[in-house]
């Protein structure tokens, strides 16, 4: 005699939506205390971000420096921007960190910045710094030494001429110094004939 069993069919423990309902809840838990965690280190991050641009700031590294800032920024470092401004306008105008220099005691910088701002003897003297810092591979600085010369004779032919030659250098660093190097063009050309092209 035969008898057929029935087969038991067992339910599964946990549906498809059921399982997916607790990995949706689990991924959200997860998310929050991650996000409770990131939130409460997320200051010691952006101030460390901070730290380093100020040190490669010291090292004149700037697009390093900006990098750093740019992450401090992300995090919401209340001055990141202020800092990331200062590493931007670093290269081409470096007046602009001049107490960070002198504070710092990065001493190359600040004696660039001593020898270009004067005082000088003549405008002549301004210029032959000026000269002499362009010359270098220094257009930067030049840049101090010309507004020296140009404050003491607003038609000195010679300084508009050098001023023209360093805005065009900066200018290729930094955009804002274009229209610049063309108003420096400009009055050179209405002084004297001197430079002109042929």
């Amino acid at each position: 005699m035969t008898s057929a069993k029935k087969k038991e069919t067992k339910e599964p423990v946990f549906s498809a939506r059921r399982t997916t309902a607790i990995f949706v809840v689990a991924f959200a838990i997860l998310w929050l205390l991650g996000y409770q965690v990131f939130a409460a280190i997320r200051p010691q991050l952006a101030e460390r971000y901070t730290n380093r641009g100020v040190e490669y700031l010291k090292t004149q590294n700037f697009p390093a420096a900006a990098r750093e800032f740019r992450r401090a920024q992300e995090l919401k470092s209340p001055d990141a921007e202020r800092w990331l401004t200062l590493a931007e306008s670093a290269p081409t105008d470096p007046r602009e960190l001049d107490g960070f220099w002198r504070e710092s005691h990065i001493d190359p910088v600040v004696r660039l910045l001593d020898e270009s701002g004067g005082p000088f003897t003549s405008p002549k003297a301004a210029v032959t710094a000026a000269i002499r810092l362009y010359e270098t591979g220094e257009p930067e600085y030049a840049q101090y030494a010309l507004e020296k010369a140009l404050e003491a004779d607003p038609d000195y032919p010679e300084a508009w001429h050098y001023r023209y030659l360093t805005y065009e250098k900066l200018a290729a660093e930094n955009a804002k110094y274009r229209k610049m190097a063309e108003e420096a063009r400009q009055k050179r050309d209405q002084l004297t004939s001197l430079y002109l092209n042929p």
